[in-house]
C-alpha cells in the first residue's frame, strides 16, 4: 500500500490542551457562551457553505483517497452533510424549556442548557459526515467540542478543522445519577427578611437535618458558623445535620463566580425583590434546581437532578 501522508500522532498532553481549551472557550461570559442562541447557528451556516463549495475536493481527494471509498458514494455523503449542518443551524434557537403546572401559586420554569464540553470520537468508514453528525448537534446546542478522527483516516477530521476556523472568522453512556449536593440560599438586600427567615426555619424544620430521622444515634446541636470562608470543609463539603455555614459577597459576579467553584450543583435559592437579578444569577448558576423567594417548594411535574458531582439526568 502506498503512503498517503504524514500526520502527527496526538498524545496525551495533546488531549489535555484541547480539553482545557474547549472548557475555557465554554466558561461563563466567553464570547461562545453569552451569543445569542440563533448566532449559534451562523457558523454551521457558514460551514455548510464551505463545504458545499469544497464537495469535489472532500469526496475525491480526502474520503476516496484516505477511506478508499468510491467517489460517487463520498460525494454523496458529503452533499448529506451539508443538509445535516443547515438543520442544526436552524435548530440552534429552537431549544428551550417549558413551563409547568404546578400546585398553588408557585410557576415552575425548565430552562434547556449546552452540557459543556463535548468529546467525540469518529470512526475510519464515513470520516467526514460522522465528523459532522458529531459536531453539527453539540454547537448548535451551545456546547463546545474536541474531535479525536481515526488515526486511519485523519484526513477529514483536519480538513473539516481548517473549515471551521474559516467559517468562525467570518462570523458519557446514558445513565441517571442523584449524588447530593452543597446548596447555597442567597439573601440579597433588598429582600424581604422576614419571608426569607421564614422559608429557611420552615425548611429546616421540616427535613430536620435533611431527612435522616431514627431513634438512635448521635444528635448535633442547631449550629451557624459565620465568616465561612470558601476553602473551609463546611463549605465545601455536604452536611447531614442542622448546620448553617454563612458566607458574605459583594457583587452578584462574584457570587456566581464561587457558587459555581464547587464539586456539587443539586440546588440553590434567591431571596430578593429584583426579578432581573433573580433571573440573572438563576440562568448563571449551575444547579439542577433553582428557586426563587422560596426554597424546596417541589412537585411532581418538575425535574430533579443536578450538575458536575450531584449526578447525570432527571428524576421526576
Amino acid at each position: 500500500y502506498g503512503r498517503v501522508c504524514h500526520v502527527q500522532e496526538g498524545d496525551f498532553e495533546d488531549v489535555q490542551k484541547a480539553v482545557a481549551t474547549a472548557k475555557a472557550a465554554f466558561r461563563l461570559n466567553t464570547p461562545w457562551r453569552t451569543m445569542n442562541a440563533s448566532k449559534h447557528g451562523l457558523p454551521l451556516l457558514k460551514l455548510a457553505s464551505l463545504v458545499e463549495g469544497n464537495a469535489k475536493y472532500i469526496a475525491q481527494t480526502l474520503e476516496a483517497l484516505d477511506n478508499g471509498k468510491p467517489v460517487s458514494s463520498a460525494l454523496g455523503f458529503v452533499n448529506f452533510s451539508v443538509g445535516i449542518l443547515r438543520y442544526y443551524a436552524r435548530y440552534a434557537d429552537k431549544i428551550h424549556g417549558k413551563n409547568l403546572p404546578v400546585d398553588g401559586n408557585t410557576i415552575a420554569l425548565t430552562r434547556q442548557e449546552p452540557a459543556g464540553v463535548v468529546a467525540a470520537i469518529v470512526p475510519w468508514n464515513y470520516p467526514f459526515f460522522l465528523s459532522v453528525l458529531k459536531l453539527a448537534p453539540a454547537l448548535a446546542a451551545g456546547c463546545t467540542i474536541v474531535l479525536k478522527p481515526a488515526e486511519q483516516t485523519p484526513l477529514s477530521g483536519i480538513y473539516i478543522g481548517n473549515l471551521i476556523h474559516e467559517a468562525g472568522e467570518l462570523i458519557p453512556t446514558p445513565v441517571m445519577l442523584e449524588l447530593g449536593g452543597k446548596s447555597p440560599f442567597i439573601i440579597f438586600a433588598d429582600a424581604d427578611h422576614r419571608r426569607s427567615r421564614s422559608g429557611k426555619n420552615q425548611g429546616a424544620r421540616l427535613v430536620t437535618g435533611d431527612c435522616r430521622l431514627g431513634n438512635k444515634g448521635y444528635y448535633i446541636q442547631p449550629t451557624v458558623f459565620a465568616d465561612v470562608t470558601d476553602e473551609m470543609v463546611i463549605a465545601k463539603e455536604e452536611i447531614f445535620g442542622p448546620v448553617h455555614s454563612i458566607l458574605k459577597f459583594e457583587t452578584i459576579d462574584e457570587f456566581i463566580e464561587r457558587a459555581n467553584s464547587g464539586i456539587y450543583g443539586l440546588g440553590a435559592g434567591v431571596y430578593t425583590s429584583d426579578m432581573d437579578k433573580a433571573m440573572r444569577v438563576a440562568q448563571a448558576c449551575e444547579t439542577g434546581s433553582f428557586w426563587i423567594n422560596c426554597y424546596k417548594v417541589e412537585s411532581p411535574q418538575t425535574p430533579f437532578g443536578g450538575y458536575k458531582m450531584s449526578g447525570i439526568g432527571k428524576e421526576m
